[in-house]
């Protein structure tokens, strides 16, 4: 019997996660929902699953999650957040040597301090 293909609009997504963190993978505690899900999956993405990378599948028409694995036992790897700090450091620098950019943030800043 051929295994049922992932269904179309949907995307898988691997977060990038500390294995040494991750709790034993129990395919008999899915929800119906979840095993459905599972089933869809590539042997390699079951793999993945199993070895507790956290996974989320969302539903791209609606860009709503369908279901998760690992995330209530995630564990973002040390230096992720570096990495991100890294990456949105340039950015945000960029944004702010911007005369107007400032003005602007300044001012949305003093409108979420007036709300208070």
């Amino acid at each position: 019997m051929a295994k049922k293909r992932n269904p179309q609009g949907t995307m898988v997504m691997f977060l990038e996660t500390d294995l040494g963190k991750a709790q034993p993978f129990d395919e008999n505690s899915l929800t119906p929902l979840q095993k459905q899900c599972f089933d869809w999956l590539s042997s390699k993405e079951q793999k993945q699953v199993r070895e507790g990378y956290g996974t989320i599948i969302v539903d791209l028409e609606s860009e709503g999650s369908i279901c998760d694995f690992n995330m209530e036992t995630y564990h973002t790897p040390e230096g992720a957040w570096d990495g991100l700090a890294r990456a949105l450091l340039p950015e945000i620098q960029r944004f702010y040597s911007v005369e107007e950019n400032r003005r602007a943030a300044e001012e949305y800043e003093a409108k979420k301090k007036d709300r208070r």
